[in-house]
């Protein structure tokens, strides 16, 4: 019985140990930056890769936390997804934020974080992911930046260039007919079709970019939304706007408009019944969102995960941040404060 007890607990240290290397092994080759992460926040231990992307050597790195290095409009988000994994509330989680290298730059991370426990439960400490993202950051962003400008670029010569012609040849056969040239043609079966034509462009250039833009009105646009919203999903959704909001010009426009469209699409996505929006002009322009939409934590949901990732590509492209952004998936209650932009000048 003892011999037998003696060697099953020697089976038990080989298997520990091989578990060990392996964990070591697979620790130290990632290309992902690896870390063990204190309850505090400190470094326990690092990889080559996560220093090579911090660009720390290691012992000065572990005189640092990771509350040091990251960016202060990142921090509440990663602290209160790390209370809800010590609590027990979430098993792992994922957040992109941003890092000081350094030399002070600001590098984009791809953050996996879990936890282990004793046999007690109790927490010890954090294990740590890291994939430098930053410059698949740059690349979505010049990407969304071009392709908003295709947009508006095809929107503008559907309005401007093709409308206008088609209206007037409207006017030319229009004088034609009251003229009687072209006797025999059938004008006004030309006429008709001109005008559904024209009316079809109009409803496409409205799809692409509304005409409000082209009008740089942002008040009525988001007023035209909210009523398009409220009809077709049966949506109660409370919009408040400083007058502040009706001197924007575009393109300052085009982006708050997508970044307010996208969050109306998150909230009906996660199936709320209420939705208030407020824009404002204090320190800087600052748009509050609150919902009553739920969705289940652990569910996933790629056009829910597109919108949210569309708003911070947005939010970053107009210098802002996101505040108190709590769990974005589940308890939409936060808002966003961008800089307002210079007296004559556009965001």
């Amino acid at each position: 019985m003892d011999v037998d007890l003696i060697e099953r607990c020697e089976a038990l240290e080989r298997e520990l140990r091989i578990q060990k290397e392996q964990f070591r092994g697979v620790f130290e080759s990632s290309s992902i930056g690896m870390a063990i992460v204190g309850l505090q926040g400190k470094w326990i231990k690092v990889n080559g890769s996560l220093l090579k992307i911090l660009g720390y050597d290691r012992e000065r790195l572990y005189q640092l936390n990771f509350q040091d290095i990251t960016h202060p409009d990142d921090l509440n988000e990663d602290l209160i997804l790390l209370k809800s994994l010590i609590s027990g509330k979430i098993e792992s989680y994922q957040l992109e934020k941003r890092y000081f290298n350094s030399n002070g730059n600001i590098i984009w991370g791809l953050l996996s974080v879990s936890i282990v426990r004793d046999a007690k439960g109790l927490p010890l400490h954090f294990v740590s992911q890291i994939l430098d993202i930053t410059d698949a950051k740059k690349l979505t962003h010049l990407r969304l930046t071009e392709m908003d400008k295709k947009i508006n670029r095809i929107a503008y010569e559907l309005h401007e260039n093709i409308a206008q012609t088609l209206a007037s040849i409207k006017l030319f056969l229009a004088s034609s007919r009251a003229k009687r040239i072209y006797e025999g043609t059938d004008l006004m079966g030309i006429d008709q079709k001109l005008t559904s034509l024209i009316s079809d462009i109009q409803f496409l250039t409205d799809q692409i970019v509304p005409s409000t833009f082209i009008e740089e009105n942002l008040h009525s646009l988001i007023n035209g939304l909210v009523v398009k919203y409220a009809i077709a999903h049966d949506i109660k959704i409370n919009l408040t706007l400083d007058e502040f909001v009706k001197t924007l010009t575009f393109p300052s426009t085009y982006n708050l408009f997508r970044i307010i469209e996208d969050q109306i699409d998150s909230a009906v996505l996660r199936n709320a019944s209420s939705v208030a929006i407020k824009l404002k002009k204090l320190k800087s322009l600052t748009i509050s969102f609150n919902d009553d939409g739920r969705i289940e934590t652990n569910s996933s949901n790629p056009k829910l995960d597109l919108l949210i990732s569309n708003i911070k590509t947005r939010v970053e492209m107009l210098g802002g941040v996101i505040k108190n952004p709590g769990d974005i998936y589940s308890r939409n209650m936060y808002s966003i404060a961008i800089p307002l932009p210079r007296s004559g000048k556009s965001y």
